[in-house]
């Protein structure tokens, strides 16, 4: 039986390593440099071990192989990122990526964490709400914006994200969970979904003047992972 409080802990460290703590100084730099590669997955080993150290030895190991198989999985990234193929195809190497970090804390939790204790049993409803958020927040909105890049939507002359551009998909993205997650009336959370796209749509235009289709390939990308989350 799998230890839910060790694989849920294990994935909030990573999502806290892999995307709160990754600055955008630190995400040029890993994509362009072995240092910053470097840089990056220490920092994710030492919030994995940090964080499962609360299961003693196994906690601790466990951070310290996937922090270093993550070390070597974005150094394969780093080598293969400027391949003609890849062009416009990190979208589907962004999930394969995280599909392969999770399924090694997977293995990791069936392994390493199978005998520990349920540390935090009480707690885990609170915990997956953490994953929840950071996943909406963070990966979800980082995963929006490759998508549309790779989709040749938006300049890529400019940054990443606009000015306030995250936080605002980041609010929307969490209003969308709520919506979807907490209200039984499936009308109403029909008709709210609706208007928040409106209200997305108008407030996003006006500040950042993509295409339409921007804001709605945004929109259906929260609305998927907010229903996949509430699973």
């Amino acid at each position: 039986m799998m230890n839910n409080s060790f694989f849920v802990i294990f994935i909030l460290a990573h999502l806290i390593g892999d995307f709160v703590l990754q600055t955008d100084k630190i995400a040029k730099e890993k994509a362009s440099s072995i240092k910053g590669v470097f840089v990056h997955s220490l920092i994710v080993i030492l919030v994995q071990m940090l964080f499962l150290s609360v299961f003693g030895i196994k906690g601790i190991i466990s951070g310290l192989i996937s922090g270093s198989i993550h070390f070597f999985i974005d150094s394969i990234k780093l080598y293969i990122s400027k391949n003609i193929f890849l062009k416009n195809k990190q979208t589907l190497y962004f999930l394969f990526d995280q599909a392969i970090h999770i399924a090694i804390i997977l293995f990791l939790t069936l392994t390493f964490g199978k005998e520990l204790g349920e540390n935090y049993k009480e707690h885990i409803g609170y915990l997956k709400y953490a994953v929840s958020i950071i996943t909406l927040t963070y990966a979800s909105t980082v995963a929006s914006k490759i998508l549309i890049f790779d989709l040749d939507l938006v300049p890529k002359d400019k940054g990443f994200f606009m000015k306030d551009e995250r936080i605002l998909d980041a609010i929307v993205a969490i209003l969308i969970w709520i919506i979807i997650g907490f209200i039984k009336w499936k009308l109403l959370i029909i008709a709210l979904i609706l208007v928040l796209f409106s209200l997305y749509l108008a407030l996003g235009k006006k500040l950042y003047k993509y295409y339409n289709k921007v804001y709605f390939i945004k929109y259906i990308v929260y609305l998927i992972v907010s229903l996949i989350l509430k699973f």
